[in-house]
């Protein structure tokens, strides 16, 4: 009678293999005179029962999960960059939000609505019951107990309010996301079936790339409608994903020792029933979607008694410096315009022969890209949003340089300060010029920022736009670099420009 092959443990293969390689085994010595050690260690990396690798990889997954959770939380308490990026990703998302990406995003965010989750796992686990696979319905269970919990918790202790440019209703404590947990915990528990059937490493392989891809895609429906931050979402998907590895550690060493999961008898097509009940209740949920609208009502202002706009800086109730997305300061601001309202800022760069800038998108985007590639003209190209103030810009302006090309521009960016005086509202901006593509995604700036600044003071004043121009020193003359590296200087001054009338 032919006996049964062994098959040999990790620990077997890594003796073999470092045997061959050096002539010798250091688990031999180990094994002589470290005997509980390596009986130890031969256990942890055994590849024939669930308790050996598969458990210690598990282990030291949930715990990585848990110590990149803390970490989030430990950043949202000291208010590290992570959180300064926070504000800054949700208000240039508000400021590119359309009709059509709302109510897009709403439709995705509904995949992870608890309702619809509640109802789907229901039916899921009346389908485990009748298949005898009661273990994986208690499982389900557990792992979506345990991480609303967690997150319910999270809410209640942080008090994290909401962003305040939402687009639909949510009145609950933003960190860490309901919805970013829900997503990562229900899908996630698929996934760990689809990867326990399945047996091709090309096939487990999109399973986990196609819920990667829907996470994110939920995760980022979640800040686009403005109901959440950056990190609320994080957060979220980590403690789902501590949610779905310890209910698969508890499901496996039950079914190993006590209540055996007969995987044979198990098929993908269990978790259809489940998946088409969603489906048809997004659908439900879509058809009574809220009407969508995009807020055009112009900000207030506070009016400036005085007139002297250099007192906003002194007094530090303005920054001096335009910001990163994480937070850090970059180019000074170096142009300050004081520009009567409707529209006189834009008319005044128009008669300057300076282009208002198209905002970013998929087909200013892909034209830019392509006008790069082909040194080609394109004067209203996007200009990469920067940050003041934690806002993203207001307005871009550009004139192309004499190349008229779209790798080389002039370009200025310029942000409403929420301040007026009695000649007009007062907008901050920066200038520089550039001088070729980064990257291939962004434009490297030519260092000299002072040069810039003074062409755009002398366009607009010969375009007969200007009443006014003082220049003042506003920072001191410094080294720096911008958000990309490009490196820069200037003398510090700014220049303050008060536009005519174009009515």
């Amino acid at each position: 009678m032919e006996k049964k092959k062994i098959k040999p443990t990790l620990i077997n293969r890594l003796c073999k293999t470092i045997e061959g390689f050096f002539g010798y085994s250091p688990f031999e010595k180990m094994e002589k005179k470290y005997p509980v050690l390596y009986k130890r260690l031969k256990a942890r990396l055994a590849t024939n029962r669930f308790t050996g690798l598969a458990l210690t990889l598990l282990v030291l997954a949930f715990l990585i999960v848990v110590f990149v959770l803390l970490g989030i939380t430990q950043d949202f308490l000291s208010n590290d960059p992570l959180i300064a990026a926070d504000i800054r990703v949700a208000n240039l998302l508000y400021a590119f939000r359309s009709i059509s990406l709302l109510s897009f995003f709403y439709g995705a965010t509904l995949f992870a609505e608890a309702s619809v989750i509640i109802f789907a796992t229901i039916v899921l686990s009346i389908v485990f019951w009748y298949k005898r696979h009661r273990l994986l319905a208690v499982g389900i269970w557990l792992a979506i107990a345990l991480s609303e919990s967690v997150t319910y918790i999270g809410k209640t202790f942080f008090h994290r309010a909401r962003p305040s440019l939402r687009a639909i209703v949510e009145d609950s404590f933003s960190f860490p996301s309901g919805h970013a947990t829900t997503v990562a915990v229900f899908y996630g528990f698929l996934v760990y079936l689809c990867l326990r059937k399945l047996e091709t490493w090309k096939t487990r392989f999109i399973i986990v790339l196609c819920f990667t891809v829907f996470v994110g895609l939920v995760d980022f429906s979640r800040v686009y409608l403005g109901v959440h931050y950056i990190s609320d979402v994080l957060a979220g998907n980590l403690v789902g994903l501590a949610g779905v590895l310890f209910a698969v550690i508890v499901i496996e060493l039950l079914s190993e020792k006590r209540f055996p999961i007969e995987w044979k008898k198990f098929h993908i097509s269990f978790v259809l029933p489940s998946i088409l009940s969603i489906i048809v209740v997004v659908i439900i949920f879509f058809f009574r979607a809220p009407v969508f609208t995009i807020q055009t009502e112009r900000a207030t202002h506070s009016e400036l008694l005085s007139g002297d706009v250099s007192l906003l800086f002194a007094e530090n109730n303005l920054p001096k410096y335009s910001e990163t997305l994480l937070g850090e300061p970059q180019e000074p601001v170096n142009i300050i315009i004081v520009a009567p309202i409707n529209g006189c800022l834009v008319d005044g760069f128009s008669k300057a022969g300076w282009f208002l800038s198209d905002s970013p998108s998929l087909d200013s985007i892909g034209e830019i890209a392509l006008a790069a590639l082909n040194n080609a003209s394109y004067p209203t190209a996007p200009i990469t949003p920067s940050f003041y103030n934690s806002q993203p810009n207001d307005f871009g302006f550009e004139k192309e340089t004499n190349e008229k090309s779209a790798r080389e521009r002039h370009h200025a960016r310029f942000w409403d300060t929420g301040y007026s005086t009695p000649q007009g509202e007062i907008y901050v901006g920066t200038a520089s010029l550039d001088i070729g593509i980064k990257w291939g995604i962004t434009h490297r700036i030519a260092p000299d920022i002072d040069t810039e600044r003074e062409l755009l003071s002398s366009n607009l004043q010969d375009a007969g736009v200007v009443d006014n121009v003082r220049t003042i020193q506003f920072v001191s003359p410094i080294l720096g670099s911008n958000f990309s590296g490009d490196p820069f200087f200037t003398n510090g001054m700014a220049t303050i420009l008060t536009l005519s009338d174009c009515h």
